[in-house]
């Protein structure tokens, strides 16, 4: 009878702690868990999703070609692009202007990467030219780029 009644007592235990596991991990009233589809909407920040891109050599820019970039970037559900500042052409401030107040116009975040453009590979002093190039792109752009790839 002490047998029948530990067996007894160990199904009632076992038993209630997988109903209660059961109930726990669904989390919704009894309902199985799901998969869902990963979406933007099931992210929060800091989880950063974003695009690389390039509206084509920026000497060449066109603002058609970045528009169309643009809503492909929307239609993909991304939050942010990754964009190359060039230093080279000398209507760069008027370029990158155009492209990062339109990506912003859209609810798109942008990430300024300086670096790897011609004149910042060819310079002769790499930390005083460098950072004169890098401190007049973050002046001008204050308030408007979060972040920076150096």
């Amino acid at each position: 009878m002490k047998n029948f009644l530990i067996i007894l007592l160990a199904l009632i235990i076992g038993g209630g702690g997988g109903y209660f596991a059961w109930k726990y991990l669904a989390g919704r009233g009894g309902e199985q868990p799901r998969s869902e589809a990963i979406t933007t909407e099931n992210y929060r920040e800091p989880f950063m999703w974003g695009v690389n891109v390039n509206p084509s050599a920026v000497g060449n820019y066109n603002e058609d070609t970045w528009a169309t970039q643009m809503a492909f970037v929307k239609n993909l559900g991304a939050q942010w692009i990754r964009l190359s500042f060039d230093n080279e052409p000398s209507n760069k401030f008027a370029i990158f202007d155009d492209m990062i107040s339109y990506a912003q116009g859209q609810g798109i975040k942008v990430y300024l990467g300086l670096g790897s453009t011609k004149p910042i590979l060819t310079i002769d002093d790499t930390y005083k030219d460098g950072y004169q190039v890098g401190h007049e792109i973050a002046i001008h752009y204050k308030g408007k780029i979060q972040y920076y790839q150096l």
